[in-house]
């Protein structure tokens, strides 16, 4: 990726670069890493609204598909049902990633006393910010207050999202 020039913002695509798909594929949900995923939908009044994920409420399926997961009587999980879009947001490798997303609604699942709300999620444009000055360190993070019950949930959702999103 480039570092010169003006404009520090670059579409990548609809595809999920190999370190993201790493990231999002192949780690393993931990109590202590504390990375925060902002999804961004639309409510029924036309205004943006956040929802904060962790790595355990988003797998990446393939480079253009993801599995999410939110509660399932949140706002998120409406706005999502009803408009089909959003974006995901992190910071990843010193850079800034959006990820706009096309979701469809799959089945709603109890896991460890939660019902949760799953999406299959398709990757419509990806795009990277970053500063020629400056690394990105970290985005929005997060201190779990009972890690163990965290990890279980995480453990069983990735579970069902690779199983059951499409």
């Amino acid at each position: 990726m480039p570092l010169q020039g003006a404009d520090m913002s670059w579409a990548l695509g609809n595809e999920l670069p190999s370190s993201v798909l790493s990231l999002l594929r192949d780690s393993r949900p931990s109590p202590f890493a504390g990375q925060a995923f902002v999804l961004v939908s639309t409510d029924a009044d036309g205004w943006p609204r956040q929802a904060m994920l962790s790595l355990g409420e988003v797998v990446a399926l393939s480079t253009r598909r993801l599995g999410l997961a939110v509660w399932a009587s949140s706002d998120t999980a409406s706005n999502l049902s009803r408009r089909g879009r959003g974006v995901l947001t992190f910071v990843h490798g010193g850079a800034a990633y959006s990820v706009r997303l096309t979701a469809l609604r799959g089945r709603d699942v109890p896991i460890e006393g939660f019902a949760l709300a799953t999406f299959g999620a398709v990757v419509e444009e990806v795009r990277c910010d970053v500063a020629p000055y400056a690394e990105l360190v970290s985005g929005v993070s997060f201190r779990l207050r009972e890690p163990e019950v965290a990890l279980r949930r995480w453990i069983r959702t990735r579970e069902v999202l690779l199983r059951d999103t499409k």
